[in-house]
């Protein structure tokens, strides 16, 4: 059953491992949030499509390529808004 309003519980549960890296991703920067074990976990996860997968890497290694500082001022800059 699809449509507006509908919850499809299934979906939610296979996007579980995709929802928990996003978060990460979004959470303040430390030493392990651009580790090699979360790129590979964005590299493997097979329910984001390739397009998606693919922009997430290249923002991924990005930023990964910056200081901890730069990018710790960048998620300061953009999510507290002071």
């Amino acid at each position: 059953m699809e449509g507006f309003g509908v919850i499809d519980f299934r979906r939610l549960t296979d996007l579980k491992d995709t929802f928990a890296v996003l978060s990460r991703l979004i959470d303040y920067p430390d030493t392990e949030t651009f580790s090699p074990e979360i790129r590979q976990l964005l590299l493997t996860d097979n329910a984001l499509s390739t397009a998606t997968r693919g922009e997430l890497l290249s923002l991924f290694d990005e930023l990964a390529a910056l200081s901890s500082i730069e990018v710790q001022e960048m998620y300061a800059h953009l999510f507290e808004m002071n």
